[in-house]
């Protein structure tokens, strides 16, 4: 078994991280245009700012 060191480069952790981030923080990728789709914005996803989750009823308990 042969051991590779692959994290050896001073800028390997900074290039790790960037890379997790779809699209890459900070390597545009322009010859991807148009071939993927638009990120979805926190923006977009937050909508109008109102809530979509439906709020429970609680029943009342007839104690007789």
């Amino acid at each position: 078994m042969t051991y590779v060191e692959t994290a050896v480069h001073p800028d390997f952790q900074q290039e790790f991280v960037g890379a997790i981030h779809i699209p890459h923080a900070s390597d545009p990728f322009p010859h991807l245009n148009g071939l993927l789709p638009e990120p979805i914005t926190l923006v977009e996803l937050e909508g109008n700012g109102r809530s979509e989750r439906r709020r429970r009823r609680t029943r009342k308990t007839e104690t007789s």
